[in-house]
């Protein structure tokens, strides 16, 4: 059970394009928290996890139908 294996992960795209396996991406699970940004005004983040980390709302890729 581990952010990698989770439906709401998304793997962060490699500099040359490709989505290779990358060792960090984003959680997807509630919505990305909204920030000021000096000189580029309001932004929103994704919480950024390590795709070994884990959280109690863990939801398999294999159980979601497509």
């Amino acid at each position: 059970m581990k952010c990698g294996e989770c439906k709401f992960w998304v793997e962060w795209e490699q500099k040359d394009g490709n989505y290779a396996e990358s060792s960090f991406g984003e959680c997807h699970r509630k919505p990305p928290s909204v920030r000021m940004e000096e000189g580029k005004g309001w932004k929103g983040k994704w919480l950024s996890t390590n795709r070994k980390g884990w959280c109690g709302e863990f939801i398999d890729k294999s159980d979601v139908w497509v």
